[in-house]
């Protein structure tokens, strides 16, 4: 069994977190604080700045062929972008409505077209990096927790909610139920693994984990060794889809086969709750985890 550990990286204030690496430089990472505003750090994590003061933020994205474009969403409905790395910042929100976007995605192999999911289970696109939105057709009247696109398939999307899951194979035009097999249709998070698109995690307030080798067509709960029923971040290897990572109020979680068995992976961490995790895609073996004050960086001993 691997023996991980986890140092605390110096930022202060950080209730809910996000950061997306995968098109800028290895020790460049976004946090999203909701009380701070948008925090980068230029060197892994060991020092941060704040570079949106005053503004709350709930979610950050990279534009995935142009690091320099970052959006962010806030709990008022707004997303704002920089086209500079955060020195400056725009609207990016015609057309929402003022509704609250709590979930936000962006088209892999077509950057210009982002994908907004809202409170009140609506779902709007954008085909121009957010300068308009249009309206697609709602898959549920639950609250929209997650937006996440098929890294391999950019047409699919799914849609994590408060009444289960929902996948749309037209770039968000249609969507259909693919809750078979869910036990707790409460979805707070989904995972794509990055090396392997057909296979799914998701994590559930109350019901655990899940996991679909399908595509989302059918589903097992996976919560052999999981002390933890809210599972509310889920992270996998970029090169491994068998080797997963979960923050729950009990800390993290680990599995090394595909979600079969899980162990405890918090040495060094406080004992908090995990609100979001993300492995470096440049060296998986570094996993950054954000908690509801603080946020540490993970260097497994062994992969």
């Amino acid at each position: 069994m691997d023996r991980d550990r986890f140092t605390p990286t110096d930022h202060t204030n950080v209730k809910f977190c996000g950061s997306h690496r995968r098109s800028i430089p290895p020790t460049t990472v976004y946090a999203a604080a909701s009380e701070s505003g948008l925090l980068k750090s230029a060197d892994g994590g060991k020092n941060w700045k704040v570079i949106n003061t005053g503004a709350s933020v709930d979610s950050v994205s990279v534009d995935p062929s142009d690091s320099a474009v970052i959006y962010t969403s806030s709990h008022d409905g707004e997303i704002l972008r920089s086209a500079d790395s955060g020195k400056s910042w725009r609207r990016a929100s015609s057309g929402l409505q003022q509704t609250y976007s709590i979930a936000l995605a962006i088209n892999p192999n077509n950057p210009e077209t982002l994908y907004a999911g809202t409170f009140e289970g609506r779902v709007f696109k954008s085909g121009n990096r957010g300068e308009t939105w249009t309206t697609l057709n709602a898959p549920t009247v639950s609250q929209i927790n997650i937006l996440v696109t098929d890294p391999v398939h950019p047409h699919t999307l799914y849609a994590g909610t408060g009444g289960g899951i929902f996948k749309s194979s037209d770039r968000g035009t249609n969507w259909r139920v693919a809750n078979s097999g869910i036990t707790n249709s409460n979805i707070c998070v989904i995972a794509v693994a990055p090396s392997k698109s057909a296979t799914l995690y998701v994590g559930s307030c109350g019901g655990g984990i899940a996991k679909s080798p399908d595509g989302g067509k059918s589903w097992t709960s996976v919560n052999a060794g999981l002390a933890a029923d809210d599972v509310w971040s889920l992270a996998v290897d970029p090169f491994d889809a068998s080797k997963v990572y979960a923050g729950t109020f009990k800390g993290v979680f680990k599995s090394l086969n595909g979600g079969a068995t899980w162990f405890n992976a918090n040495h060094g961490l406080p004992e908090v709750a995990i609100c979001s995790l993300f492995i470096d895609r440049a060296n998986p073996t570094v996993i950054y985890a954000t908690a509801s004050r603080s946020s540490s960086r993970l260097r497994p001993k062994h992969g």
